[in-house]
């Protein structure tokens, strides 16, 4: 499994998403503003993992703030975080991980600059480590609604490469295909950006998951039902339908919800809120 981003000497190195499956390249960002400009471009997507990035990106954009009191350096990295903020409004995790690195540039008045270049970056990689652990564990219980022999139908990408690793939905198919349950998935293609047949399938070959990929209107699911009576159903060939964790009303994920499929919180009737 590639990790989606890290940290690579005073660079943040992430995985061009724009490029797979053909090629697998890094995106390097040695200024705040390039991460900025990653997760505009889509070089980064996925709510996790732009949060994760927007962490990095300020920890790094700190790095080349020149100023020697407290009050300087506040005021310029209180800009570098309203740019950050707008580089993708509807990302939920973007705000939620601005919010954090400014907490705790206020929560250090009392310290020397450096002292707070240092504690960025490893607030940043505390960041990074929480969501990995968080999806290891949502992928654990998750496997256990996961029976044997099971078809499962994706949307879109919710792997390792929309969070920090691992990855929510395709986490608990990770984590089912660890158990040796001898699963199989069905890939729904996702337009506009086409994240499944471009990411999902790409990492699930690259963990040797057995999977397919079908044009959208094939499995004819009714999304805004949250149902999947599809074609696919009927012909036997789906059971579970996985759709990815995304963020509804109050932060709280409905997950693993109403078998036969699994509902873990999507719904488009709330506007919004990120499509990565």
């Amino acid at each position: 499994m590639i990790p989606t981003i890290k940290w690579h000497d005073s660079e943040v190195w992430m995985i061009d998403q724009r490029k797979l499956p053909n090629k697998v390249q890094w995106y390097v960002c040695k200024r705040g503003g390039e991460v900025i400009a990653a997760i505009r471009k889509m070089v980064i997507r996925g709510a996790p993992a732009i949060g994760i990035a927007a962490g990095m990106g300020l920890a790094l954009g700190a790095n080349r703030i020149r100023a020697r009191s407290y009050e300087a350096f506040r005021r310029q990295f209180l800009i570098l975080g309203e740019k950050m903020a707008a580089a993708r409004p509807t990302a939920v995790n973007l705000q939620w991980a601005v919010e954090r690195m400014k907490n705790l540039v206020e929560s250090m008045a009392e310290c020397s600059v450096d002292e707070i270049k240092e504690a960025l970056r490893t607030e940043s990689e505390k960041i990074l480590e929480e969501d990995i652990e968080c999806n290891k564990k949502m992928g654990q219980y998750g496997q256990k609604l996961v029976p044997k022999g099971a078809t499962v139908l994706t949307h879109c990408n919710a792997g390792a490469l929309a969070t920090g690793g691992y990855g929510t939905a395709l986490g608990v198919i990770r984590a089912a295909h660890e158990k040796g349950k001898d699963i199989k998935v069905i890939a729904d293609e996702t337009r506009p950006w086409l994240q499944g047949l471009r990411l999902t399938s790409f990492e699930l070959m690259q963990d040797g998951i057995p999977v397919s990929v079908i044009e959208k209107r094939a499995h004819r699911s009714g999304y805004h039902r949250c149902r999947p009576h599809s074609c696919q159903r009927r012909r036997g060939k789906q059971n579970r339908y996985l759709p990815g964790g995304r963020p509804c009303q109050g932060q709280r994920y409905s997950f693993l919800r109403g078998c036969p499929y699994v509902n873990s919180g999507y719904s488009p009737q709330k506007r919004g809120y990120d499509t990565g």
